[in-house]
């Protein structure tokens, strides 16, 4: 099985099964198989399909967005009795690009969940998923950049990083002014932020379990790696806006070094 369906065997086991789950950097096309094991398994025991469950709703775009009236719709049928265990899914297809009714319903439905139902957002592109929809959902990062090999040039300058600030030379990097040469301009740093990110959540997934057939790369205790994490997703967020990308860079070289340096840290 992959990482979702590991991921949940690992929550399941722990009992921190959440109500709202956002799947990234993928497809439901390509997840809908695994996905299908994990309801089997995890929420309903039995062993239908998707589309034979009466209790799951599938919400696929129409023109390329979920409409208003999609979302009524499905806030009706949550809120109906479920017809077979008492628990409801509904999944979103591409959560990216709504609109802001469709968003702030949305994010209503995962701030004040009706007890038993689950949600199942996917997304090809986790970036463009508003912040604070990310921040209420359990996070599976299925897809990594780091085995495209039309980015290993932006691979291999986020490891240099990461790895340069778990041997504390983050000190020396910034002070080579090549890496703002290297990284030349803001659309470079944000391929670069990325493969850090996509480094970060491959770490994380092995120490909890999910990833059990690879090597870790870094010797990071898991607070630490968590910290590092949520510095660089608030990185990609004001990419997005327009701050000068070379203080983008150092604002990344301190943080990294505060991650490790500092025990307790407000970084929100």
């Amino acid at each position: 099985m992959g990482k979702i369906y590991n991921y949940f065997k690992k929550v399941n086991e722990d009992n921190k099964i959440g109500h709202a789950f956002l799947i990234g950097n993928t497809t439901y096309g390509e997840c809908k198989d695994e996905l299908e094991r994990v309801l089997s398994d995890f929420l309903f025991c039995d062993n239908l399909t998707i589309e034979s469950r009466p209790d799951i709703y599938v919400l696929e775009p129409e023109n390329n967005s979920i409409t208003k009236n999609q979302i009524k719709e499905l806030l009706i049928n949550i809120s109906t009795t479920s017809q077979i265990n008492g628990k409801k899914v509904y999944i979103l297809t591409s959560c990216e690009n709504l609109s802001d009714i469709v968003y702030n319903a949305l994010l209503k439905t995962i701030e004040e969940p009706e007890e038993n139902v689950y949600a199942f957002l996917f997304t090809s592109n986790i970036e463009n998923v508003g912040s604070t929809i990310r921040s209420r959902c359990q996070t599976i990062f299925v897809a990594s950049n780091i085995e495209n090999e039309t980015d290993k040039e932006m691979y291999d300058i986020a490891l240099d990083i990461v790895k340069g600030s778990e041997k504390n030379r983050i000190n020396s990097i910034a002070k080579n002014s090549q890496i703002y040469s290297i990284i030349g301009n803001r659309d470079i740093f944000k391929k670069v932020i990325k493969e850090i990110f996509n480094i970060y959540m491959r770490e994380l997934y092995i120490k909890i379990g999910v990833v059990e057939e690879e090597k870790e790369l870094l010797n990071i205790e898991t607070d630490e790696l968590c910290r590092k994490i949520l510095v660089v997703n608030n990185l990609i967020e004001k990419n997005n806006i327009n701050i000068n990308k070379d203080i983008l860079i150092d604002k990344l070289f301190i943080d990294l070094w505060r991650c490790k340096n500092e025990s307790c840290i407000n970084w929100v």
